[in-house]
């Protein structure tokens, strides 16, 4: 774990707990994961007050030659470079949300697209469809997440359109901006008729 700056020994069990996991199960991916994940800092302290536990964030490449590197290494078909992970620095880290965010730092341009639905959702969905096959997330945690979200709301009236994460998979049928969707429990949002 020599990227991971998080200094509370509960945050980086739980991050340490996912590598594990990860390189046991699933080495080809913790491989490519270590490649890109080039640091684990932090979230920003107004943030985590905020209710955010992890963010991935794409790093620029910082000259030409890196890019040409990084390019030579992985090929463009991933469509993802390398970047940093915030997560929480608190006893409140979960393996649940260390999974999420790797799922978001694996996630390709491909993985987007196959999603077919509104664009942030088609990010959240293809994270959770990624740790779901690691087996670190099941569709019951989703589902708790989603409830805890929508209780955390303002105004409840909102539903599934308003979550960050988005709709349960194989959940209900709502509505945004005047179009019907709905997440299958393939991750693959179906569109409805309004």
């Amino acid at each position: 774990m020599k990227r991971c700056e998080l200094q509370n020994p509960s945050a980086r069990n739980a991050v340490a707990a996912v590598w594990r996991h990860l390189r046991a199960h699933f080495p080809a991916d913790a491989r490519f994961l270590a490649a890109i994940v080039k640091r684990i800092v932090p979230v920003a302290e107004a943030d985590a007050e905020g209710g955010d536990c992890g963010q991935w964030l794409d790093d620029a490449f910082l000259s030409l030659a890196e890019q040409i590197a990084w390019y030579e290494r992985f090929g463009d078909e991933h469509g993802r470079g390398y970047g940093t992970m915030k997560l929480l620095d608190s006893d409140a880290l979960s393996t649940l949300v260390v999974a999420h965010e790797m799922g978001h730092a694996f996630t390709s341009d491909e993985d987007l697209d196959d999603r077919g639905g509104p664009d942030e959702w088609n990010s959240e969905a293809a994270a959770d469809m990624h740790a779901v096959r690691w087996g670190l997330l099941t569709l019951e945690d989703i589902r708790h997440r989603f409830l805890r979200n929508l209780g955390e709301q303002e105004d409840e009236t909102c539903g599934a359109a308003w979550t960050h994460h988005g709709p349960v998979p194989g959940g209900d049928w709502f509505e945004d901006a005047g179009v019907r969707w709905r997440l299958g429990e393939d991750f693959v949002f179906e569109r409805g008729d309004s």
